[in-house]
């Protein structure tokens, strides 16, 4: 299951990239989507073009353009936008070793370079009693 770190407030869906309106109250996935919202602040605007609009409210710091590299540490998103959160109990070495073994199975959906990132990041994190790293090594290879 592919995990996203944000979600559309307009379509709801989960999402990787997008944009981020005033550093974090919203996130528009689509370009169209992001218009009809900056035209909808504004209905006085209605004869500026999409270009002018979207120069002028970025150019005033409205919204940006980003993408999230990371999953979130407590709750992430399926493409459909369900909320998938991450709980204390999920965090510990007898829920995640079955969970690693189950990913190590399916390790012909893996690219050779990724399977062995992922278990050179796993038996790190074993060998330093380093839970969350093991953690985010996880949910890594789950989502892809």
């Amino acid at each position: 299951m592919k995990l996203y770190p944000r979600k559309c407030d307009i379509t709801n869906e989960g999402m990787q990239q997008g944009y981020c309106i005033q550093e974090g109250l919203m996130y528009i996935k689509y370009e169209k989507d992001l218009i009809k919202h900056l035209r909808e602040i504004d209905p006085m605007q209605g004869e500026l073009s999409d270009d002018f609009l979207l120069n002028d409210y970025y150019q005033n710091d409205y919204y940006c353009w980003t993408e999230w590299d990371e999953l979130d540490d407590d709750v992430n998103y399926t493409i459909d936008g369900t909320e998938v959160c991450i709980t204390e109990e999920e965090k510990n070495w007898n829920v995640l070793i079955p969970r690693i073994k189950k990913v190590k199975e399916q390790y012909d959906i893996f690219s050779e370079l990724d399977y062995e990132c992922f278990v050179q990041m796993i038996e790190d994190a074993v060998w330093n009693d380093d839970i969350e790293t093991a953690y985010d090594a996880l949910i890594q290879m789950e989502s892809l």
